[in-house]
Protein backbone atom coordinates (compact mmCIF):
# COMPACT_ATOMS: atom_id res chain seq x y z
CA UNK A 1 0.00 0.00 0.00
CA UNK A 2 1.28 3.40 -0.97
CA UNK A 3 -0.12 4.99 2.18
CA UNK A 4 1.27 7.24 4.86
CA UNK A 5 0.69 4.96 7.84
CA UNK A 6 1.73 7.61 10.38
CA UNK A 7 -1.54 9.39 9.53
CA UNK A 8 -3.84 6.39 9.84
CA UNK A 9 -2.70 4.59 12.98
CA UNK A 10 -5.51 5.92 15.18
CA UNK A 11 -8.56 3.83 14.28
CA UNK A 12 -11.43 2.97 16.60
CA UNK A 13 -13.68 -0.10 16.36
CA UNK A 14 -17.42 0.29 16.98
CA UNK A 15 -19.96 -2.52 16.73
CA UNK A 16 -23.33 -1.60 15.22
CA UNK A 17 -26.65 -2.81 16.58
CA UNK A 18 -27.45 -4.59 13.30
CA UNK A 19 -24.23 -6.62 13.37
CA UNK A 20 -22.14 -4.29 11.21
CA UNK A 21 -18.61 -3.43 12.33
CA UNK A 22 -17.20 0.05 11.86
CA UNK A 23 -13.55 1.10 11.84
CA UNK A 24 -13.41 4.88 12.18
CA UNK A 25 -10.36 7.07 11.65
CA UNK A 26 -9.79 9.21 14.76
CA UNK A 27 -6.62 11.12 13.92
CA UNK A 28 -8.56 14.39 13.40
CA UNK A 29 -12.06 15.89 13.53
CA UNK A 30 -12.11 15.98 9.74
CA UNK A 31 -11.31 12.31 9.32
CA UNK A 32 -13.71 11.38 12.13
CA UNK A 33 -16.52 13.16 10.28
CA UNK A 34 -15.63 11.43 7.02
CA UNK A 35 -15.61 8.08 8.80
CA UNK A 36 -19.13 8.67 10.08
CA UNK A 37 -20.42 8.62 6.49
CA UNK A 38 -20.58 4.85 6.97
CA UNK A 39 -23.17 5.32 9.70
CA UNK A 40 -26.36 5.85 7.70
CA UNK A 41 -28.93 7.60 9.83
CA UNK A 42 -32.38 6.75 8.50
CA UNK A 43 -34.46 7.88 11.49
CA UNK A 44 -34.43 10.90 13.79
CA UNK A 45 -33.12 8.71 16.60
CA UNK A 46 -30.26 7.54 14.40
CA UNK A 47 -29.49 11.15 13.40
CA UNK A 48 -29.23 12.11 17.08
CA UNK A 49 -26.97 9.15 17.77
CA UNK A 50 -24.72 10.12 14.87
CA UNK A 51 -24.54 13.68 16.19
CA UNK A 52 -23.66 12.34 19.64
CA UNK A 53 -20.87 10.23 18.15
CA UNK A 54 -19.47 13.28 16.40
CA UNK A 55 -19.52 15.36 19.56
CA UNK A 56 -18.04 12.53 21.63
CA UNK A 57 -14.95 12.43 19.41
CA UNK A 58 -12.51 13.73 22.08
CA UNK A 59 -13.49 10.89 24.43
CA UNK A 60 -13.78 8.17 21.82
CA UNK A 61 -10.41 9.12 20.38
CA UNK A 62 -8.77 7.61 23.46
CA UNK A 63 -10.10 4.20 22.36
CA UNK A 64 -8.46 4.52 18.94
CA UNK A 65 -5.77 1.88 19.29
CA UNK A 66 -5.97 0.05 15.95
CA UNK A 67 -3.58 0.56 13.05
CA UNK A 68 -4.32 0.27 9.34
CA UNK A 69 -2.67 -3.16 9.30
CA UNK A 70 -4.88 -4.24 12.22
CA UNK A 71 -8.01 -3.33 10.28
CA UNK A 72 -6.88 -5.17 7.15
CA UNK A 73 -6.09 -8.26 9.25
CA UNK A 74 -9.47 -8.19 11.02
CA UNK A 75 -11.36 -7.81 7.74
CA UNK A 76 -9.38 -10.61 6.12
CA UNK A 77 -10.08 -12.92 9.06
CA UNK A 78 -13.78 -12.10 9.04
CA UNK A 79 -14.23 -12.62 5.30
CA UNK A 80 -11.71 -15.49 5.16
CA UNK A 81 -10.27 -13.73 2.14
CA UNK A 82 -7.02 -12.18 1.00
CA UNK A 83 -7.25 -8.39 1.23
CA UNK A 84 -4.91 -6.44 -1.04
CA UNK A 85 -5.82 -2.78 -0.84
CA UNK A 86 -5.14 -0.67 -3.95
CA UNK A 87 -2.26 1.79 -3.81
CA UNK A 88 -3.96 5.00 -2.77
CA UNK A 89 -2.19 8.02 -1.33
CA UNK A 90 -4.61 9.46 1.20
CA UNK A 91 -4.51 10.88 4.74
CA UNK A 92 -6.74 8.24 6.30
CA UNK A 93 -9.20 5.45 5.68
CA UNK A 94 -12.19 4.03 7.48
CA UNK A 95 -13.92 0.72 6.89
CA UNK A 96 -17.09 -1.25 7.47
CA UNK A 97 -17.89 -4.95 7.57
CA UNK A 98 -21.51 -5.54 6.57
CA UNK A 99 -24.05 -7.11 8.96
CA UNK A 100 -23.89 -10.29 6.87
CA UNK A 101 -20.16 -10.59 7.59
CA UNK A 102 -19.24 -11.40 3.99
CA UNK A 103 -18.65 -7.93 2.56
CA UNK A 104 -16.40 -5.01 3.47
CA UNK A 105 -16.01 -1.45 2.22
CA UNK A 106 -12.91 0.69 2.77
CA UNK A 107 -13.32 4.45 2.39
CA UNK A 108 -10.05 6.10 1.37
CA UNK A 109 -10.76 9.65 2.49
CA UNK A 110 -10.49 12.10 -0.35
CA UNK A 111 -10.09 9.38 -3.00
CA UNK A 112 -12.78 6.69 -3.17
CA UNK A 113 -14.00 3.32 -1.99
CA UNK A 114 -12.69 -0.23 -2.19
CA UNK A 115 -15.28 -3.02 -1.94
CA UNK A 116 -14.67 -6.73 -1.47
CA UNK A 117 -17.24 -9.50 -1.11
CA UNK A 118 -17.42 -13.26 -0.68
CA UNK A 119 -20.12 -15.81 0.12
CA UNK A 120 -23.75 -14.73 -0.19
CA UNK A 121 -22.80 -11.12 -1.03
CA UNK A 122 -20.64 -12.22 -3.97
CA UNK A 123 -23.38 -12.30 -6.61
CA UNK A 124 -24.77 -8.90 -5.64
CA UNK A 125 -21.38 -7.18 -5.81
CA UNK A 126 -20.57 -8.86 -9.14
CA UNK A 127 -23.89 -7.49 -10.40
CA UNK A 128 -23.00 -4.06 -9.07
CA UNK A 129 -19.71 -4.12 -10.95
CA UNK A 130 -21.63 -5.02 -14.12
CA UNK A 131 -23.85 -1.96 -13.61
CA UNK A 132 -20.88 0.37 -13.15
CA UNK A 133 -19.37 -0.89 -16.40
CA UNK A 134 -22.69 -0.39 -18.18
CA UNK A 135 -22.99 3.19 -16.88
CA UNK A 136 -19.53 4.00 -18.22
CA UNK A 137 -20.30 2.45 -21.61
CA UNK A 138 -23.64 4.26 -22.00
CA UNK A 139 -22.34 7.77 -21.26
CA UNK A 140 -25.10 8.58 -18.79
CA UNK A 141 -26.13 12.24 -18.77
CA UNK A 142 -28.66 12.94 -16.00
CA UNK A 143 -27.01 11.45 -12.90
CA UNK A 144 -23.49 10.96 -11.56
CA UNK A 145 -21.75 7.70 -10.71
CA UNK A 146 -18.31 6.43 -9.81
CA UNK A 147 -15.66 5.16 -12.19
CA UNK A 148 -14.27 1.75 -11.21
CA UNK A 149 -10.81 0.25 -11.41
CA UNK A 150 -8.75 -2.59 -9.88
CA UNK A 151 -11.64 -4.96 -10.55
CA UNK A 152 -10.95 -8.63 -9.86
CA UNK A 153 -13.48 -11.46 -9.99
CA UNK A 154 -12.85 -15.07 -9.07
CA UNK A 155 -15.10 -17.99 -8.20
CA UNK A 156 -15.14 -17.05 -4.52
CA UNK A 157 -14.25 -13.34 -4.30
CA UNK A 158 -14.91 -10.03 -6.06
CA UNK A 159 -13.27 -6.67 -5.42
CA UNK A 160 -13.00 -3.28 -7.07
CA UNK A 161 -12.16 0.36 -6.37
CA UNK A 162 -14.69 3.17 -6.91
CA UNK A 163 -13.35 6.66 -7.45
CA UNK A 164 -15.25 9.68 -6.18
CA UNK A 165 -17.86 10.68 -8.73
CA UNK A 166 -17.09 13.91 -10.61
CA UNK A 167 -18.70 17.05 -9.25
CA UNK A 168 -19.53 18.06 -5.70
CA UNK A 169 -22.06 16.01 -3.77
CA UNK A 170 -23.64 16.42 -0.38
CA UNK A 171 -25.01 14.14 2.33
CA UNK A 172 -28.51 15.37 1.58
CA UNK A 173 -30.98 13.76 -0.77
CA UNK A 174 -32.93 15.25 -3.70
CA UNK A 175 -36.69 15.65 -3.77
CA UNK A 176 -38.51 12.87 -5.60
CA UNK A 177 -39.68 15.33 -8.26
CA UNK A 178 -36.03 16.07 -9.15
CA UNK A 179 -35.28 12.40 -9.85
CA UNK A 180 -37.78 11.69 -12.60
CA UNK A 181 -35.44 12.13 -15.56
CA UNK A 182 -32.50 10.30 -13.87
CA UNK A 183 -34.76 7.37 -12.99
CA UNK A 184 -36.14 7.22 -16.52
CA UNK A 185 -32.62 7.18 -17.96
CA UNK A 186 -31.48 4.50 -15.52
CA UNK A 187 -34.50 2.32 -16.35
CA UNK A 188 -33.84 2.63 -20.10
CA UNK A 189 -30.24 1.37 -19.83
CA UNK A 190 -31.49 -2.21 -20.07
CA UNK A 191 -32.64 -3.55 -23.44
CA UNK A 192 -36.25 -2.52 -24.00
CA UNK A 193 -38.70 -5.35 -23.33
CA UNK A 194 -42.44 -5.80 -22.92
CA UNK A 195 -43.82 -8.31 -20.45
CA UNK A 196 -47.45 -9.49 -20.24
CA UNK A 197 -49.06 -8.23 -17.03
CA UNK A 198 -50.27 -11.75 -16.27
CA UNK A 199 -46.68 -12.96 -16.31
CA UNK A 200 -45.60 -10.12 -14.00
CA UNK A 201 -48.06 -11.25 -11.36
CA UNK A 202 -47.14 -14.92 -11.81
CA UNK A 203 -43.42 -14.15 -11.46
CA UNK A 204 -44.05 -12.73 -7.98
CA UNK A 205 -45.36 -16.14 -6.83
CA UNK A 206 -47.94 -14.59 -4.47
CA UNK A 207 -51.19 -16.07 -5.83
CA UNK A 208 -52.99 -15.61 -2.51
CA UNK A 209 -52.56 -11.84 -2.94
CA UNK A 210 -52.39 -11.29 -6.70
CA UNK A 211 -55.63 -13.27 -6.96
CA UNK A 212 -57.36 -10.27 -5.37
CA UNK A 213 -56.48 -7.98 -8.28
CA UNK A 214 -59.23 -6.77 -10.64
CA UNK A 215 -59.59 -8.77 -13.85
CA UNK A 216 -58.49 -5.85 -16.04
CA UNK A 217 -55.14 -5.77 -14.18
CA UNK A 218 -54.27 -9.03 -15.98
CA UNK A 219 -54.68 -7.60 -19.46
CA UNK A 220 -52.03 -6.12 -21.78
CA UNK A 221 -48.28 -5.64 -21.51
CA UNK A 222 -45.88 -3.42 -19.58
CA UNK A 223 -42.34 -2.24 -20.26
CA UNK A 224 -39.68 -3.65 -17.94
CA UNK A 225 -36.16 -2.38 -17.47
CA UNK A 226 -33.23 -1.71 -15.15
CA UNK A 227 -34.35 -1.08 -11.58
CA UNK A 228 -32.08 -0.19 -8.66
CA UNK A 229 -34.33 -1.96 -6.11
CA UNK A 230 -32.62 -0.35 -3.12
CA UNK A 231 -33.30 3.19 -4.29
CA UNK A 232 -33.73 5.12 -1.05
CA UNK A 233 -32.65 8.57 0.13
CA UNK A 234 -29.55 7.16 1.80
CA UNK A 235 -28.38 5.66 -1.53
CA UNK A 236 -28.57 8.97 -3.40
CA UNK A 237 -26.65 12.21 -2.82
CA UNK A 238 -27.55 15.71 -3.96
CA UNK A 239 -25.44 17.68 -6.41
CA UNK A 240 -25.65 19.37 -9.78
CA UNK A 241 -26.42 15.83 -10.88
CA UNK A 242 -27.69 13.38 -8.24
CA UNK A 243 -25.20 10.66 -7.33
CA UNK A 244 -26.50 7.08 -7.64
CA UNK A 245 -24.70 4.21 -5.90
CA UNK A 246 -25.13 0.81 -4.18
CA UNK A 247 -26.35 -1.25 -7.14
CA UNK A 248 -26.16 -4.69 -5.49
CA UNK A 249 -29.91 -5.38 -5.69
CA UNK A 250 -30.52 -4.39 -9.32
CA UNK A 251 -33.16 -6.11 -11.42
CA UNK A 252 -32.86 -6.07 -15.22
CA UNK A 253 -36.57 -6.66 -15.88
CA UNK A 254 -38.18 -4.61 -13.15
CA UNK A 255 -41.24 -2.41 -12.64
CA UNK A 256 -40.76 1.09 -14.13
CA UNK A 257 -42.23 2.74 -11.00
CA UNK A 258 -40.48 0.62 -8.38
CA UNK A 259 -37.55 2.93 -7.64
CA UNK A 260 -39.80 6.00 -7.53
CA UNK A 261 -42.18 4.38 -5.04
CA UNK A 262 -39.37 2.91 -2.97
CA UNK A 263 -37.69 6.30 -2.62
CA UNK A 264 -40.88 7.69 -1.09
CA UNK A 265 -42.28 4.73 0.85
CA UNK A 266 -39.30 3.29 2.69
CA UNK A 267 -38.55 6.48 4.70
CA UNK A 268 -42.26 7.03 5.40
CA UNK A 269 -42.65 3.53 6.82
CA UNK A 270 -40.07 4.37 9.47
CA UNK A 271 -42.16 7.31 10.66
CA UNK A 272 -45.87 6.56 10.15
CA UNK A 273 -48.24 3.59 9.92
CA UNK A 274 -48.79 1.55 6.73
CA UNK A 275 -52.29 3.03 6.41
CA UNK A 276 -50.94 6.56 6.62
CA UNK A 277 -48.31 5.70 4.00
CA UNK A 278 -51.03 4.54 1.58
CA UNK A 279 -52.93 7.78 2.09
CA UNK A 280 -49.78 9.86 1.59
CA UNK A 281 -48.86 8.10 -1.66
CA UNK A 282 -52.36 8.16 -3.11
CA UNK A 283 -52.89 11.84 -2.25
CA UNK A 284 -49.66 13.77 -1.71
CA UNK A 285 -47.53 12.01 -4.34
CA UNK A 286 -50.17 11.20 -6.95
CA UNK A 287 -49.29 14.10 -9.25
CA UNK A 288 -45.54 13.45 -9.07
CA UNK A 289 -46.19 9.78 -9.77
CA UNK A 290 -48.24 10.83 -12.80
CA UNK A 291 -45.28 12.90 -14.01
CA UNK A 292 -43.07 9.83 -13.58
CA UNK A 293 -45.47 7.71 -15.62
CA UNK A 294 -45.42 10.29 -18.40
CA UNK A 295 -41.62 9.95 -18.54
CA UNK A 296 -42.22 6.31 -19.48
CA UNK A 297 -44.98 7.30 -21.94
CA UNK A 298 -47.50 5.46 -19.80
CA UNK A 299 -51.01 6.78 -19.04
CA UNK A 300 -51.67 8.17 -15.57
CA UNK A 301 -54.62 5.78 -15.35
CA UNK A 302 -52.10 2.98 -14.83
CA UNK A 303 -51.04 4.41 -11.48
CA UNK A 304 -52.92 1.89 -9.31
CA UNK A 305 -51.70 -1.09 -11.30
CA UNK A 306 -48.06 -0.09 -10.88
CA UNK A 307 -48.63 0.75 -7.23
CA UNK A 308 -49.99 -2.78 -6.65
CA UNK A 309 -47.05 -4.28 -8.53
CA UNK A 310 -44.64 -2.36 -6.35
CA UNK A 311 -46.36 -3.48 -3.13
CA UNK A 312 -46.40 -7.14 -4.14
CA UNK A 313 -42.77 -6.98 -5.25
CA UNK A 314 -41.77 -5.56 -1.86
CA UNK A 315 -43.65 -8.33 -0.05
CA UNK A 316 -41.77 -10.95 -2.06
CA UNK A 317 -38.46 -9.07 -1.64
CA UNK A 318 -38.67 -8.78 2.16
CA UNK A 319 -39.87 -12.34 2.61
CA UNK A 320 -36.92 -13.55 0.56
CA UNK A 321 -34.59 -11.56 2.83
CA UNK A 322 -36.14 -12.92 6.01
CA UNK A 323 -37.68 -9.58 7.05
CA UNK A 324 -41.17 -10.74 7.99
CA UNK A 325 -42.12 -7.49 9.73
CA UNK A 326 -41.34 -5.34 6.69
CA UNK A 327 -43.14 -7.82 4.44
CA UNK A 328 -46.23 -7.60 6.64
CA UNK A 329 -46.22 -3.79 6.44
CA UNK A 330 -46.43 -4.02 2.65
CA UNK A 331 -49.08 -6.75 2.85
CA UNK A 332 -51.22 -4.40 4.95
CA UNK A 333 -50.72 -1.60 2.40
CA UNK A 334 -51.67 -3.94 -0.44
CA UNK A 335 -54.90 -5.03 1.26
CA UNK A 336 -55.82 -1.42 2.01
CA UNK A 337 -55.17 -0.52 -1.63
CA UNK A 338 -57.42 -3.34 -2.87
CA UNK A 339 -60.15 -2.05 -0.56
CA UNK A 340 -59.84 1.40 -2.10
CA UNK A 341 -59.97 -0.04 -5.63
CA UNK A 342 -63.12 -2.00 -4.80
CA UNK A 343 -64.88 0.87 -3.03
Amino acid sequence: MNMKSKYIDRIIFISGRNGARFFLAANSWREWLRSLEFYRAVTLRAELKKLAMFLAYPLLKMRAVLSADDVVRIVAEQLKAEIKLPEVDCPAFSAMISPTGDKAVFHFHGCGYYKVAVGRSLAGVVGELTVYKLLADKCVQSFAFSAVSHALISADQVEFFMEYAPGKHFNTHPEAADLLTPLQEFFALADKQLLPWKQCWENLALPELSGCLPEDFLQGNTPVGLVHRDFKPWNVKSGAKPLFYDFESVCWRGCPMEDFFNYIVDPLLRQITPGQVVNAVLKDYRKTAGDMLSKYHLPESEFMRYWCWYLLERIAFWRQHGEAEFAEHFAVMFKLTIQKIES
